[in-house]
């Protein structure tokens, strides 16, 4: 009887170690890997769905540093533009949420947080302009095929 309580206990650990080890592989092996790009933040490495999108167009090296150039300041422009307008949204939320709301500092929040949009909108199309600009004809129809498609997957094409 001892024999068989001690084999019975000895399954049911291997059992259970067996079945941890398996969920770690899972778990390691099967979540999509992430990476912090140099001028970005976190993505998805299976989908790159941030990644600079004049990357996949077949640039001569002088191109590729000229896109570069223009992109990576950019880049961080629109993200503190995004960042500010977060915060300016959290703000409005603020302001909204308190008993005895005041309107005129609602509109007023709305219509600056109106503006923080339309200004990144504007960014955002004179960016792609640019990068158009600066590519043959046969390059900018491929570039706006890959935003036309990054729009059809979720991302506005304005979301460069």
């Amino acid at each position: 009887m001892k024999n068989s309580a001690l084999k019975l206990l000895l399954i049911v650990s291997l059992s259970l170690n067996i079945f941890s080890l398996w969920m770690i592989g899972y778990v390691q092996f099967n979540q999509p890997s992430q990476y912090t790009p140099l001028f970005g933040s976190l993505f998805n490495e299976k989908e790159k769905t941030d990644d600079y999108l004049f990357a996949r167009l077949t640039l001569d090296h002088d191109q590729l540093k000229e896109m570069y150039r223009i992109s990576v300041p950019y880049h961080f422009r629109r993200d503190k533009m995004r960042n500010d307008i977060a915060a300016k949204e959290k703000d409005l939320l603020t302001l909204m949420r308190q008993d005895a709301s005041d309107r005129k500092a609602v509109n007023a929040a709305m219509s600056e947080l109106s503006t923080m949009r339309e200004t990144l909108q504007m960014a955002i199309s004179n960016h792609i302009l640019e990068i158009s600009n600066k590519v043959d004809s046969r390059q900018r129809d491929k570039y706006f095929d890959l935003l036309d498609e990054a729009s059809r997957k979720g991302r506005t094409p304005l979301n460069v």
